[in-house]
């Protein structure tokens, strides 16, 4: 995975919370990253009125799991629970593009089949149709890269294939080795979604003072 946000500009909302409380004391910088964006995204959506219909209630649904994703992420990194902390990297990018895709693109039937059980197109016709929204640009093309470059790596990671055993085999046997600079791409790439989905809370919230703060958390767009 290429590593999306170079630049962070954090501002860390005021107090803790719950996450904070259950993680260790001593966090490790990527761990850290993790928490600050997250208490970036309950500040900007705490209080958020959601208006009613279908299309609303599924986006808010989809965002929520990209954040608990995040959240799962930073917990297992915590406990040094390495393998499948990078097994969600590629859930966590399933549901963002998922709810972005439902949000502007579905229609009302697409909508209300996907609510009683049909599955969506596949992920990479959903990325292409997002190409075409009102989106800032570090997010469309943040996505598309993803999908067109990393997505076997992701796939790889998340269903147990060489990507994700090769990082426990060791001249002495089995034991886990996972690089720093992999630790720091899976915390930023993390910090990306679960910030575009705290993002997209706040707009459907009417929050524009969140929507502002996430989207100047939001690193420069990427080069196609």
């Amino acid at each position: 995975m290429q590593r999306l946000c170079e630049h962070w500009r954090l501002r860390t909302a005021a107090g803790y919370i719950e996450i904070v409380v259950k993680l260790g004391t001593q966090m490790a910088p990527d761990v850290e990253l993790l928490v600050a964006t997250h208490e970036a995204v309950v500040k900007a959506i705490r209080g958020a009125i959601y208006p009613p219909g279908r299309r609303v209630q599924m986006q808010v649904a989809y965002c929520y799991l990209v954040i608990q994703h995040q959240c799962a992420i930073a917990h297992l990194l915590d406990v040094k629970m390495t393998g499948p902390a990078f097994a969600l990297a590629r859930p966590t990018f399933e549901a963002l593009v998922k709810g972005l895709w439902l949000s502007r693109c579905a229609t009302d039937e697409q909508l209300e089949r996907h609510a009683q059980g049909k599955e969506l197109d596949k992920l990479g016709d959903l990325v292409e149709s997002l190409l075409d929204v009102d989106l800032p640009l570090v997010i469309t093309r943040s996505l598309h890269q993803v999908k067109s470059k990393y997505w076997k790596g992701l796939s790889s990671l998340t269903h147990m294939g060489h990507n994700q055993v090769r990082h426990w085999l060791s001249p002495n046997g089995v034991e886990a080795d996972y690089p720093t600079a992999a630790l720091h791409e899976l915390a930023n790439f993390a910090s990306f979604m679960s910030l575009v989905a705290g993002r997209e809370l706040a707009l459907r919230g009417n929050n524009s003072e969140g929507v502002v703060l996430l989207t100047n958390m939001l690193p420069e767009a990427p080069s196609e």
